[in-house]
């Protein structure tokens, strides 16, 4: 007889440890910082469990991502993992199933997360999305020297404002998530330990940039490397600050790194190359609910256009057959029908979305199929930045 798989939350004190021992089996860290990280997010973790014992499982991230100046709403999937006698068996497979077919249940339009293996999670929809990029220069490299706006340590009533400045900048960029408590926090304290500075910057009408940043060990060496765990700013002049203040660590940092995109408005500043952009992690989003994707999330403004779509998916039944989109001044009402003029999976579609992959490159490798005209349509109604994420989880 084939075993019996159950899905479902967390049940008692006992599976919570039984999630926290195959978490810390799966990602190679201590039982000590994998149960907490586990307990403070249990009522969103999932587990599957074969013959009543928990084999497998995930935390859901519910939070929001901006795509087109809007807010999409999204769940992200972390920490899934499988016990290690368990593997090979299908059973991620079958917990990713489970976890894609509640959220959309729940109501979210979006799933995002970052893949150890692409094959499990295109099993399950997904589709590399974007990406989270490093940067990373000297600091004694950086070469700005601007200290005119004044800087302080960031104290517990700065937090609306950083939230602020964060928003604004993370509302014209692709991909860029609106954080949720649990991203704010990682922001703010490390989750392996150690200590996080912050700093703002004031200008004449009140905060307008921030940095928190952690100090890495250089080996056996003497000094160490900034870490930037967060760097936003609202003017140019607080960005010229903020990368001076960083200069300014040039006597013991040897390195200065963060999480951005390869459109990072900081390097404008920097007056000489120098500076390494690498891909650090992709990441992998999946269309839960076609209709809410499409109408949630913003458009460029001024243009108007019709696009026809016949979506696959094997997962959603109401995510299949055909969607009319129209498009005015930066809204989508989505309607069934039409002649289903771009077929497409979804994963095709996911990559789309973002603006990580063109229609045209999607026809050229054969996962969209349509008229010219049509694909010169979706190319202008999916048009913006680049997509990247700068918060790992």
């Amino acid at each position: 007889m084939a075993p019996k798989y159950d899905y479902g939350p967390v049940s008692d004190d006992g599976e919570l440890e039984s999630l926290a021992s195959l978490t810390a089996a799966s990602f190679a860290i201590s039982l000590d910082l994998s149960r907490p990280w586990i307990a403070s997010n249990v009522a969103h973790a999932r587990v599957i469990r074969r013959g009543g014992s928990v084999v497998g499982g995930l935390l859901f991230l519910p939070m929001g991502q901006f795509f087109g100046g809007q807010r999409v709403s999204m769940t992200g999937v972390a920490g899934v993992g499988v016990a290690p006698a368990d593997r090979g068996q299908g059973t991620a497979t079958r917990l990713m199933h489970e976890a894609v077919r509640e959220l959309r249940e729940s109501g979210s339009a979006l799933s995002v997360l970052f893949p150890a293996t692409v094959p499990l999670y295109r099993r399950a929809g997904y589709e590399i999305a974007g990406g989270l990029y490093r940067i990373s220069l000297t600091a004694r490299g950086l070469g700005v020297a601007e200290r005119t706006l004044t800087m302080r340590p960031i104290e517990r009533a700065d937090t609306r404002a950083i939230e602020r400045i964060y928003r604004k900048q993370a509302v014209q960029r692709a991909g860029w998530l609106d954080r949720s408590p649990y991203i704010w926090s990682r922001v703010q304290q490390s989750p392996k330990g150690g200590s996080t500075y912050g700093f703002l910057v004031e200008g004449e009408r009140g905060p307008e940039g921030y940095v928190f940043y952690r100090h890495e060990p250089v080996g056996t060496q003497t000094g160490f490397h900034l870490w930037l765990t967060d760097l936003a700013a609202s003017t140019g002049a607080a960005a010229r600050r903020l990368l001076a203040f960083l200069a300014d660590h040039g006597a013991q940092a040897r390195n200065v790194t963060w999480y951005s995109g390869v459109d990072d408005p900081f390097l404008a500043h920097l007056p000489e190359r120098g500076h390494e952009i690498t891909l650090h992690e992709p990441w992998m989003l999946r269309i839960v609910d076609v209709v809410r994707a499409l109408t949630e999330r913003g458009y460029p403004q001024h243009i108007e256009l019709r696009l026809e779509l016949d979506v696959a998916d094997d997962l959603i039944p109401e995510n299949r057959g055909r969607f009319r989109v129209d498009i005015a001044d930066g809204v989508a009402e989505v309607k069934r029908g039409g002649r289903g003029l771009l077929a497409l999976d979804g994963r095709a579609l996911a990559a789309l979305y973002t603006g990580h992959t063109s229609p045209q490159q999607l026809a050229l490798a054969g996962r969209l199929t349509g008229p010219d005209n049509a694909l010169t349509r979706a190319a202008v109604a999916f048009a913006g930045p680049p997509p990247s994420l700068p918060d790992f989880f």
